[in-house]
């Protein structure tokens, strides 16, 4: 950004079409790193790049290049831009992105990245008038290619309500979107994508402040996989892109299931899933190359399935509000939750959301999305929803046993080895210390039957010095 001048209210989603550096030659990104502006440390939530065609870009329908692009603004290219894919992701706390030394993020040349929407998210609760903002995100790139493109995919719960809606009060939950194999299939393809594989170098797993802990699931034909990424401890204020140690093998056919564990016992308000960082996310980004066609793979609740579920909840007592309202003019807003004194029976109702073996709620749509927004295959297919993945084997990680039997700890056992040598030494270095505590005492004794009173007071002064 140049000099943004952020306004005085508590979200505020600022967009900017970026054209970037112009060369005869494709080039490869090779890192990238967060640059925030001094003194906007408070307010800077998350950045991203959008990949934003050449056609869209340079149209001239847009009638300004940056600003708050809170709402769908047709005016502005982010609107129809941000309708493809994220090619890089930051968030607070987060560090720095290398590339591998196979891969890098083409630029420029003949490539499809000529252009960017970056969009940045300020929060500023206090709703503080002032900030002007000019962070960015500065990359470096080489017109040394390497051997493959990197792209980006990411996996999560769409960010509207239908994505996610969490009542006040519920000690634990599980929020889920999921990319199933339909998808992959689909959209694990690509020029440089050989036999329907790519491989994952890294991943940033975001969500806000209600979410305790995420992981990604990975599930190859019936059989679960080793997480792909997880968060046991979530903190929102430390948001890092990991780079994995190992490469981790995507499949044409697999499957995934992004999960957000939800802790909503300190809000007295319905969260929607939303841009603000008082609603919620749950998002995998997952770094990858060959670049794939696969950009977006998001999911949230079918028409029937929500719109049952709130209906349910007004009967049962629990949801307040004018569900029309809600649902045909999307004010969501005016909702209030009530857990009529039982929050216990509140939050299993409320699970009974979630719950994949309930027919009256368990169909969703997905999005299955290329870069620049295509659709790999329609929202439903002959009319039929798809459901979160639960046929497969799940994958049990042989560090802990928790069907353990033994009576004892599950611990490693420890051999402690004496190494004699060293015994020697403490003894005798114990029995040097014993004969010179004897010693002093013996001279203490000495001068006092011999009158030498001045060595005796002060041994006595360094005795009271030693218990201050």
């Amino acid at each position: 950004n140049d000099n943004a001048h952020v306004p005085a209210q508590e979200t505020t989603y600022w967009c900017k079409l970026i054209k970037l550096p112009v060369f005869n030659d494709t080039h490869h990104i090779v890192k990238a790193a967060p640059v925030i502006s001094p003194g906007s440390e408070p307010i800077i939530h998350h950045m991203l790049t959008y990949a934003c065609p050449r056609h869209l870009a340079e149209s001239p329908d847009n009638t300004y290049l940056d600003g708050p692009c809170d709402n769908w603004d047709w005016e502005q290219p982010a609107t129809r831009c941000q309708a493809g894919g994220i090619n890089y992701a930051w968030a607070v706390g987060g560090n720095a992105l290398y590339y591998p030394e196979e891969a890098g993020m083409p630029i420029s040349g003949d490539s499809d990245l000529q252009y960017v929407i970056l969009q940045i998210h300020y929060n500023n609760p206090q709703k503080t008038a002032g900030y002007i903002d000019s962070s960015g995100i500065r990359v470096w790139h080489t017109p040394t290619l390497r051997q493959y493109d990197a792209g980006l995919i990411s996996i999560g719960t769409s960010v509207n309500p239908y994505g996610q809606f969490i009542p006040p009060g519920i000690d634990w939950t599980r929020n889920s979107g999921f990319c199933t194999s339909d998808c992959t299939s689909a959209g694990i393809t690509g020029d440089d994508v050989t036999d329907g594989t790519v491989y994952a170098f890294a991943s940033l797993l975001h969500a806000h402040t209600v979410a305790v802990a995420l992981n990604l699931q990975q599930i190859r034909d019936g059989q679960e996989l080793s997480n792909i990424d997880q968060n046991w401890h979530y903190d929102f204020n430390y948001q890092q892109t990991i780079i994995f140690d190992e490469l981790k093998e995507i499949r044409a056919g697999d499957e995934f299931i992004m999960n957000c564990y939800i802790n909503s016992t300190t809000r007295d308000w319905i969260t929607m899933g939303g841009e603000s960082t008082t609603q919620e996310m749950c998002l995998a980004f997952i770094y990858v190359y060959p670049a794939p066609d696969l950009a977006i793979c998001w999911t949230d609740f079918s028409d029937p399935s929500l719109d049952q579920w709130l209906y349910d909840a007004q009967d049962a007592g629990y949801l307040d509000g004018n569900l029309s309202q809600a649902i045909d003019g999307w004010n969501w807003d005016q909702l209030s939750w009530d857990d009529q004194g039982d929050a216990k029976a509140a939050e299993d109702f409320y699970n009974e959301l979630w719950n994949p073996d309930n027919s009256r709620y368990n169909t969703f749509y997905e999005r299955c999305t290329t870069e620049n927004g295509t659709w790999l295959f329609p929202k439903t297919i002959d009319g039929i929803s798809h459901k979160i993945p639960t046929d497969f084997t799940p994958y049990h990680d042989n560090s802990y046993d928790c069907n353990a039997t033994n009576v004892g700890p599950i611990s490693p056992s420890v051999t402690v080895t004496v190494n004699t040598g060293l015994l020697i030494a403490i003894i005798a270095a114990s029995i040097i210390v014993t004969i010179t505590i004897l010693v002093v005492l013996l001279k203490c004794v000495c001068a006092r039957k011999r009158g030498g009173w001045g060595q005796g007071h002060e041994l006595g002064n360094y005795g009271k010095l030693q218990n201050v």
